[in-house]
């Protein structure tokens, strides 16, 4: 094979080329505003997973716990705001957060819920929350 080009950049022939797969399903021509999480995007092809005989084996498994662990959360929570930058993994190959410190504000318990956990604690603050 003899010398190429990709997006107008020569990649001479015998060049090493790294896939880089922080960058999947980040290049805006295909998805709108690739910095923002938005939890109801919804593209076509997505691959954060993998795609084809090369996808992810724990992608249900993954996906069922953020569900999860959502709809567990979320009722018991009146707002959360991240309380300090978050640090980023800065390898070339997995893209992500480190840690993301924030602080939970509690939902106020629903009448009759026997619930007093909001009751007892003005608010909660984690580490490593992705």
């Amino acid at each position: 094979m003899g010398d190429s080009q990709v997006a107008g950049v020569g990649i001479p022939a015998g060049s090493p080329v790294p896939l880089l797969l922080g960058s999947a399903s980040r290049d805006a021509r295909y998805v709108e505003n690739p910095d923002h999480f938005d939890m109801d995007r919804r593209q076509r092809g997505s691959i954060p997973f993998g795609h084809g005989i090369h996808f992810c084996l724990g992608a249900a498994l993954a996906r069922a716990e953020a569900r999860i662990a959502l709809a567990e959360l979320l009722p018991h929570v009146r707002a959360m705001r991240v309380t300090q930058k978050p640090t980023w993994n800065l390898s070339l190959t997995v893209r992500g957060p480190v840690t993301c410190k924030m602080e939970f504000e509690p939902a106020s318990p629903r009448p009759g819920s026997g619930c007093c956990w909001a009751r007892a604690h003005r608010s909660h603050t984690a580490a490593g929350v992705a």
